[in-house]
């Protein structure tokens, strides 16, 4: 069986997650309109956008990989990653919600629902699905790295 070399795709990350991200703007953005003049198999193809997004979740996950094993200090490098997400998306978030719940409609209870994530987790408020999942990535990263440290350290305890 044939390895997969993954250096190439860590040599050309960057450029793939540009690619990536252009393609997920598309795939939102009102060029897709269904009347468009684009041809039509550049259009099929910027309307699938969404592979972008499996794309770029697989490149973050080479990324937290490794990140993680450049240090493997697990508490310092759940409290970057947990801080490179939630300083960004509360200031972010903030100001959205702020504008959308507290200037726009007034309702305190909302933004603070929509700022702590909660109506995506018991509504599905589908504006904040990103971060929940990018959290509860690293999340489950976390619990899997120490399951298989573990893992590791007993198997060196028996093998010696």
């Amino acid at each position: 069986m044939k390895k997969i070399n993954l250096e190439i795709i860590s040599q050309y990350r960057t450029q793939i997650y540009g690619i990536t991200i252009l393609w997920i703007m598309f795939l939102h953005g009102a060029i897709l309109e269904e009347k468009t003049s684009l041809p039509k198999a550049l259009y099929i193809f910027l309307k699938n956008g969404n592979i972008g997004v499996d794309i770029f979740l697989f490149l973050s996950g080479m990324g937290l990989y490794y990140s993680y094993s450049k240090n493997k200090d697990l508490d310092n490098y759940l409290k970057k990653r947990f801080s490179r997400i939630l300083i960004p998306y509360g200031i972010l978030g903030i100001l959205y919600f702020g504008f959308e719940n507290l200037l726009m409609k007034f309702s305190p209870s909302v933004f603070f629902a929509n700022l702590s994530l909660m109506t995506f987790i018991f509504r599905g408020n589908k504006i904040v699905w990103y971060v929940c999942m990018i959290l509860f990535v690293i999340l489950f990263f976390h619990i899997y790295i120490i399951y298989f440290m573990m893992k590791m350290e007993n198997t060196k305890s028996i093998h010696g």
